[in-house]
């Protein structure tokens, strides 16, 4: 095994693409989030005083669905934007569900590390 570097570690910046098929929405291109979006995802639901906020983690699972569809082009854009995410709340639950569980674990699992 390669011994780790500042270089190298600095240089993990390549972002991790899957694409998988779910019934209900069809071919499905998720992408791996970088730390600065995984940090601002994870700390949402506290608030400025540094209180859990119940109305903010219940958009969790939504702000994930907007963070992590892509486009399937080589651009890989994000197919929706933050202010898509109250827009997800009317959206039928077992969709908006499929959409965030599509993705087998071990999928969530090898997108959420370095490669």
């Amino acid at each position: 095994m390669t011994q780790l570097t500042r270089e190298r570690l600095l240089g993990l910046t390549a972002r991790r693409y899957l694409t998988c098929d779910c019934p209900e929405l069809g071919q499905v291109t998720i992408q791996s989030l970088n730390e600065q979006e995984a940090a601002e995802y994870q700390s949402h639901v506290w608030t400025a005083k540094g209180e859990y906020s119940p109305r903010r983690a219940q958009d969790q699972r939504r702000r994930l669905i907007a963070l992590m569809l892509v486009a399937p082009d080589a651009g890989h854009t994000r197919l929706l934007r933050d202010e898509d995410v109250d827009a997800l709340r009317s959206l039928d639950n077992h969709s908006c569900s499929r959409s965030a569980e599509t993705t087998p674990a071990w999928a969530w699992k090898s997108l959420s590390r370095p490669t």
